[in-house]
């Protein structure tokens, strides 16, 4: 039979802290730290599973690698706290203030880092059970952070947790393809940056497609090799892709052939999606400041 856990009082954690200065590696399993007064203290590698911490103050504690596995933060102060490499897995943050926390770079949480490792181990069954942790942890620390701290950064965690759900699908799935493609091309809807990309790249890409059939410029055609020279005809190909992108269509140029007017349907039907997230994306942007 394995030794009995005894969780501490909040009584014998206050003065064990004031004793040792610090809580680096303490093991308050289930202890009852309700209302505490731990400010900065450092509780980094302490084991913090199922403690009741609710209310507690832990303004800028170092919590790097503690484990706060279903332990309940309701309306604890977290504010400039470290959580980088912490196990957040089932933490209870109702209320709880959490802006200036200090996570991990790109805000990556240690159950992801999990799961990449035992992909690469070949430990597809571990890989699954710890990419559906980070996926829960990222859609909790996304609800509780949102309007405490910028929406770039929350916009991240919405990112991560996507992808976490992609990597939960089956590897060659239609799904999965499509899910990839909205992070690569669109960043799911968060990451401007992309957005502005994906449209360079689609109108680039048609007005070189554009140029193999050509389109019909009053009684001519021009296209590659129409005597006009490339880079004349490319210019007039990105043009036509500028207007047709911008559904202006000034009606000047038009198609000619079945790929220039399957590239022209594509691309204006993709228009109105790329500057649809790219307007919400920079709503939510210019709203948070």
């Amino acid at each position: 039979m394995g030794e009995t856990h005894t969780p501490l009082t909040r009584t014998e954690v206050e003065r064990l802290y004031k004793e040792q200065g610090t809580l680096a590696g303490a093991d308050l399993r289930g202890a009852d730290l309700s209302d505490i007064y731990l400010i900065t203290a450092d509780l980094s590698g302490a084991d913090l599973s199922r403690a009741d911490l609710t209310r507690a103050h832990m303004y800028g504690a170092n919590l790097q690698g503690a484990r706060l596995f279903k332990a309940n933060l309701e309306q604890a102060n977290l504010n400039g706290a470290d959580l980088r490499n912490c196990d957040l897995l089932g933490a209870i943050f109702r209320e709880t203030k959490m802006s200036h926390v200090i996570l991990d770079k790109n805000f990556v949480v240690i159950n992801e880092r999990e799961a990449q490792e035992a992909a690469h181990r070949g430990d597809k069954e571990e890989s699954h059970r710890k990419y559906e942790e980070a996926r829960d942890v990222y859609r909790s620390l996304k609800v509780v952070l949102h309007l405490q701290i910028p929406s770039k950064d929350v916009g991240i965690l919405f990112v991560r947790e996507m992808s976490a759900t992609r990597k939960l699908m089956p590897l060659f799935s239609l799904r999965r393809l499509f899910s990839k493609f909205l992070h690569v091309s669109l960043g799911y809807g968060e990451q401007i940056g992309r957005i502005i990309g994906s449209i360079f790249v689609l109108m680039i890409g048609s007005a070189i497609l554009y140029g193999f059939e050509g389109v019909r410029v009053g009684d001519e055609i021009l296209r590659y090799g129409s005597g006009d020279g490339f880079f004349v005809t490319i210019a007039e190909m990105l043009y036509f892709s500028v207007v047709v992108f911008t559904t202006v269509g000034f009606g000047d140029m038009t198609p000619y052939g079945p790929l220039s007017k399957i590239t022209m349907m594509v691309e204006g039907f993709t228009s109105t999606v790329y500057m649809a997230m790219l307007i919400i994306a920079l709503y939510k942007r210019s709203m948070a400041r």
